[in-house]
């Protein structure tokens, strides 16, 4: 499956209730749910390697030897963040 845009989740959610409330998987087999209980926006996503991955505020990143250079590989991002069922 494809990452999906702001634009195309914007088309999705407009078809859906707008009394529904968002859930988010906690894997992608589907091991548990959580509801949606914030979003941050502003933010970029990178990706250092094979399964490792994190999220900054601007588009320059610290590497190993804490020099700030500016990441080829950040891209705009929200981040969806889950709440508790409780």
């Amino acid at each position: 499956m494809a990452n999906i845009t702001v634009g195309e989740m914007m088309e999705i959610l407009e078809e859906a209730n707008p009394n529904d409330i968002l859930v988010l998987a906690k894997d992608p087999d589907g091991n548990g749910f959580l509801p949606l209980k914030g979003v941050q926006k502003q933010l970029f996503f990178f990706v250092h390697g094979f399964n490792s991955t994190s999220i900054g505020y601007s588009n320059k990143m610290r590497t190993d030897d804490h020099d700030i250079v500016e990441a080829n590989n950040a891209t705009p991002c929200l981040v969806l963040w889950p709440g508790s069922v409780i």
